[in-house]
This record gives C-alpha cells, sequence and structure tokens, in this order.
C-alpha cells in the first residue's frame, strides 16, 4: 500500500488544479468509517498513471494508480455542483452495501458514487465493484444521480454487480 499523500494535496487544492498520483495500490483504513476512499466536491483534476518522477505522459497501463476500497465502502464519491475529471486509475473493490445514496432509498454506485455533480470520468479501468443490498440497488460500478452533464468515456467497466433490482436508469453500470 503507498502512502496516501496525494489526499493532503487534494484536500488543499485550489479550483482547477491537478493532483497528479504514481503508480501503486492506494486504500484508507478508515474506508469503512467514511465510507469511501476519496472524496470530490470541488473542480479539480485527479489523474493517474505517472511513476515515481512524475514525468508526462501519464502511462495508466505502464503504471497502474489502483484506488482500492476493499470491499469497506465505495472507492470514489462526487458531491455538489463540481466538474472534477478522473483519468487513469483502477477503480476497484468498492461496496456500496448500507451507503443508501439514491433518492428512493436504494444503495448506489459501488466503484464510482456521483451526486448533482458534472464529473469527467476518463480512460480507467473500473471493476469489481458492488452495490447490494436486501432492497433495491443501483449501479455497481458507476452510479450518477442528477449528474446531467456527466462525461463518461474511453472506460473499461468490467466484472462490477449491482443486486436486487437494478433499473439502470440515467447513469447506472
Amino acid at each position: 500500500m503507498k502512502s496516501n499523500q496525494w489526499l493532503i494535496a487534494l484536500d488543499a487544492a485550489q479550483p482547477f488544479d491537478a493532483i497528479l498520483v504514481a503508480s501503486g495500490i492506494y486504500t484508507d483504513t478508515d474506508t469503512g468509517t467514511l465510507g469511501y476512499v476519496v472524496a470530490l466536491t470541488k473542480t479539480v483534476t485527479l489523474r493517474g498513471g505517472y511513476d515515481a518522477s512524475f514525468t508526462d505522459p501519464p502511462d495508466p497501463v505502464g503504471n497502474p494508480t489502483v484506488l482500492d476500497a476493499q470491499r469497506q465502502g465505495r472507492v470514489i464519491s462526487i458531491t455538489g455542483d463540481v466538474i472534477p475529471t478522473i483519468e487513469g486509475f483502477i477503480v476497484t473493490g468498492g461496496n456500496a452495501y448500507g451507503l443508501g445514496g439514491h433518492e428512493w432509498g436504494n444503495e448506489a454506485g459501488g466503484g464510482i458514487y456521483c451526486y448533482q455533480a458534472h464529473p469527467v470520468i476518463v480512460g480507467n479501468v473500473i471493476t469489481n465493484n458492488v452495490a447490494s443490498s436486501n432492497s433495491g440497488v443501483d449501479g455497481g460500478g458507476i452510479y450518477l444521480g442528477r449528474c446531467h452533464r456527466a462525461v463518461v468515456s474511453g472506460n473499461t467497466i468490467v466484472s462490477n454487480t449491482a443486486s436486487i433490482g437494478g433499473f439502470g436508469r440515467g447513469g447506472e453500470v
């Protein structure tokens, strides 16, 4: 597990800043308490795929940057009237169980949960995330609720699960 110093940079970031993240596996030991590994509430760019020297251009295949919630919560939570960019990550191990998030109380967004924001999600691998419950669920990999200007492009979205009654409305993948 790599140091999460980039999360400190994210906390200090100003609008339109870019946070570059070197290859490694990143998680948070408090994921179960917080409900996520990364919370995006700002208009910033979060870009993975860098080597240790942060040489441009990033190479997400050669320098995999993994955000792993280890089934303890969501991987990424995006809320508010913001336009963040998420690029070049492997988003895995998310579990939305018990976190709600859908307007009707369903569990939503194990990998990436977005509500009332306008994310740009490009060039990521979103895999092995779940949204499960005893009632309805939505979007094991990605949930976009009221994200009217979201851009989701060039991602590989595989092996995500939403059990019991997800309808695939809007942006539920």
